[in-house]
């Protein structure tokens, strides 16, 4: 998930991108995706630091069973 440059200095302005482990596996290498994106506007995907995977954006039905 790329970086967007950010020249606010609020951290509620939805720049600063939030990251959690899950237990889901990454469907290309295995290992496990962490959950990451942006809360305030809802923007999440899963991704593999391994082997750099990218979900599409998840639902609001996927985050809830992620969370």
């Amino acid at each position: 998930m790329p970086e967007d440059s950010c020249s606010c200095s609020d951290s509620s302005c939805g720049c600063r991108v939030d990251v959690f482990p899950t237990s889901r596996e990454c469907p290309d290498c295995g290992k496990r995706l962490r959950l990451a994106g942006r809360a305030q506007l809802i923007e999440y995907r899963l991704n593999c630091q391994n082997c750099g995977y990218n979900s599409p954006l998840l639902s609001q039905e996927e985050l809830h069973e992620l969370l």
